[in-house]
């Protein structure tokens, strides 16, 4: 702590009083700063730990799509076990980003937010389509540009609200880590 010479000034004893608590609140906060960057350095070697994991999972979660998409060739001259295949997956998905990815998925339909289903069969690519309901339907409508055409060519009048949107070809994507690429747009018509 600083220490001032006292005077008998009353003035320079309230200026060594301030003083002495701004060291001290000053000393309090240096001891808070130090708790704060060592809970920080645990948070961050947390979150090393966590990365090593989804790569860990990840790479297992690859091995054994691989092994299951050879166990599904090996079966091919197999047709009804073809047919339904435990590794075809489905997500939800909002609308995707300006670069043409979807980032926003979910394994359960969200009203309000879910625009189209895709299905995926080996981890690394999958086909999409829009939702058939009046929720989706109202979802797109508030942005067409937005929400349909960086997904989809519509076919049919945008000017004027449909009364459906049917897709008329799927469109597919390809994984690009935990977000999914258009490679084709899907086809929708307005009706």
């Amino acid at each position: 702590m600083i220490k001032f010479p006292l005077s008998g000034n009353k003035e320079l004893q309230e200026m060594q009083q301030l003083c002495e608590q701004q060291a001290e609140r000053i000393e309090l906060l240096a001891g808070e700063i130090a708790v704060l960057k060592r809970k920080m350095e645990k948070m961050e070697a947390r979150m090393a730990d966590m990365d090593e994991l989804v790569a860990k999972l990840s790479k297992q979660d690859t091995i054994a799509s691989t092994k299951e998409s050879l166990q599904v060739a090996d079966s091919a001259s197999d047709p009804a076990s073809v047919a339904i295949s435990p590794a075809t997956q489905r997500f939800y998905l909002a609308a995707p980003t300006p670069d043409g990815c979807f980032a926003d998925m979910s394994t359960v339909e969200q009203t309000g937010k879910s625009l189209y289903v895709l299905t995926v069969k080996d981890g690394m690519t999958g086909m999409y389509s829009m939702i058939a309901n009046d929720e989706a339907m109202a979802t797109a409508m508030i942005s067409i540009s937005q929400f349909v055409k960086s997904a989809c060519k519509v076919i049919g009048d945008t000017h004027k609200p449909p009364r459906r949107i049917v897709t008329v070809e799927e469109g597919c994507v390809t994984r690009e880590g935990d977000m999914w690429r258009i490679t084709r747009k899907a086809v929708v018509r307005f009706e």
